[in-house]
């Protein structure tokens, strides 16, 4: 065989080998779009305690690499359910939790509701009194339709409209641009 035979066949498995791997990489990225991937999210997040809270999502859809769609978020701790979001919204960059900053373009709620404050944690670690360290994030829009206040969360029982979008911990600090117009008034 001669050394230009080796050169075909060497470049022809190459070439096999690549296509290979990109269909590969395609069949794994429409899995995580689809149905497997919405199983995944659904079984990573629904019933799990984060800091005393737990977690309870309802009807997730949608690609949970970019665009998904909530019926309902419920967040719970050990006196029952205290907050609950309806018709959730995430548009993100699935990327950016490989490569900082965490990029989400929009999360959006029809209503969230705060039925009262969340009971506070016995083994919550002393704090100094500073603020957190912050993820680096970058969110371009943050729309709640309605934020329903429960009496006594943060005074009298209200009802608003919020538009936000912020930046953090991205070296220089943090940005928040906040409107919360009361709509019950």
């Amino acid at each position: 065989m001669t050394s230009r035979q080796v050169i075909v066949r060497v470049l022809r498995w190459s070439a096999i080998t690549i296509v290979i791997l990109a269909a590969l990489l395609a069949g794994l990225r429409l899995a995580a779009g689809g149905a497997p991937g919405r199983w995944l999210v659904t079984s990573q997040l629904d019933g799990r305690e984060i800091g005393g809270q737990t977690i309870a999502i309802e009807g997730l859809s949608g690609d949970p690499l970019s665009r998904l769609h909530l019926d309902r978020l419920t967040l719970a701790d050990a006196d029952g359910v205290w907050l609950t979001a309806e018709d959730i919204r995430l548009d993100w960059q699935a990327s950016s939790l490989l490569f900082k900053p965490y990029r989400v373009r929009s999360i959006s709620a029809a209503r969230v509701e705060v039925l009262r404050r969340p009971a506070g944690r016995d083994d919550a670690p002393d704090s100094d009194g500073g603020l957190p360290e912050l993820p680096a994030l970058i969110l371009g829009e943050l729309t709640v339709a309605e934020l329903a206040l429960a009496e006594g969360v943060a005074g009298p029982a209200s009802r608003l409209r919020i538009d936000a979008s912020a930046e953090a911990g991205a070296g220089d600090g943090a940005r928040l641009h906040l409107d919360a117009e009361r709509v019950d008034a």
